[in-house]
């Protein structure tokens, strides 16, 4: 995107900072240079949503280009009984997916709401938070780590100086890596955003919390860069709505990642299967497709009732793509 089209979008104010060097941008990409391999988009043949089960709903999805195939990874959710796991699968073109893998987690109440990053040194981590409860308490973010998406490290607890209290519930966390460490974007109690931050750039920390951030009520965030900018998608709580923030202060100071100014409401199209009383859109993932094929994809959860699985309805995952960040279309 050029600085001219984002500086046609409502709200941005431009800025001269932010440009980081190549291997963080990487880092934060869904599409690395390079990484396309046979992977493709066949837009023409692709029908929403691409990817539902029949005995589950699907959200929070969270989308990676390896080895020349879309990892997808989302919360799994099944009614018998209730409860909440991670599944991951692929494809190559986003129309014939894999057989659906299961993460899980003994002793927690389940695990949900993953999201996926690459450290400087190639190191692949889906961050998530286990649900409804932990082991000693409430909510706790997590980790796992990968060199190639097919193996993965034991679960890890992401951050546990941050919040001690058995009582704090933490879910949703999201990851940038920066110059100056690593930033952990989390809700907390429901509907407060916090940031924190580990200097050594590691998710092993130290770790210190930095506080409240400014954008209201908001959950399912995702870190990534425009055009060497960072921003972040996240949903607005209690009523759905996919926004887009910009960072307002320098990335290399850590206190500037509680300060956002707000760029636009990404407006996804209602179709048959997304529409009231259901959600038309929640728990979005805006992947950078430009290397491949000029275009952002936005996949997002959607559904047409909200009674199933306790209470999200039977979300399946759609998509949709813009070439500016404003105007969206369907297939």
């Amino acid at each position: 995107m050029t600085a001219a089209v984002l500086a046609a979008l409502p709200g941005y104010v431009a800025c001269g900072h932010g440009r980081a060097p190549a291997p963080v941008a990487v880092s934060q990409s869904c599409v690395e240079p390079g990484s396309a391999g046979g992977a493709s988009v066949p837009w023409e043949r692709l029908r929403n949503p691409i990817y539902e089960l029949p005995d589950a709903a699907v959200k929070d999805v969270a989308v990676r280009l390896v080895d020349g195939r879309w990892r997808m990874l989302f919360s799994y959710v099944r009614d018998d009984p209730f409860r909440f796991r991670i599944g991951l699968t692929d494809s190559g073109d986003l129309t014939s997916w894999s057989g659906v893998k299961v993460w899980d987690q003994p002793g927690v109440g389940g695990v949900a709401s993953p999201d996926i990053t690459r450290d400087r040194n190639g190191t692949y981590i889906v961050t998530y938070n286990s649900h409804t409860r932990d082991l000693d308490g409430l909510n706790k973010l997590y980790a796992r780590t990968s060199l190639d998406f097919r193996s993965w490290s034991p679960p890890q607890r992401l951050a546990l100086p941050v919040r001690r209290r058995p009582t704090d519930r933490l879910i949703d966390a999201a990851l940038a890596h920066t110059r100056t460490g690593l930033i952990l974007g989390y809700n907390y109690q429901e509907d407060r955003f916090e940031v924190a931050w580990s200097p050594s750039g590691s998710i092993d920390g130290p770790w210190r919390r930095l506080g409240v951030a400014d954008t209201g009520p908001f959950e399912n965030y995702q870190f990534l860069m425009i055009d060497g900018v960072w921003h972040m998608v996240g949903t607005t709580i209690p009523v759905h709505h996919e926004l887009l923030y910009r960072l307002s202060g320098p990335p290399d100071r850590p206190e500037s990642w509680l300060h956002w100014d707000l760029v636009r409401e990404l407006n996804v199209p209602s179709e048959v299967w997304n529409r009231p009383p259901g959600e038309i859109a929640n728990a979005a993932f805006l992947c950078d497709a430009r290397p491949l094929d000029g275009h952002w994809y936005l996949f997002y959860a959607g559904s047409t009732e909200l009674d199933r699985f306790g209470g999200r309805g039977h979300a399946k995952i759609g998509v949709t793509r813009s070439a500016d960040l404003i105007h969206w279309e369907v297939p």
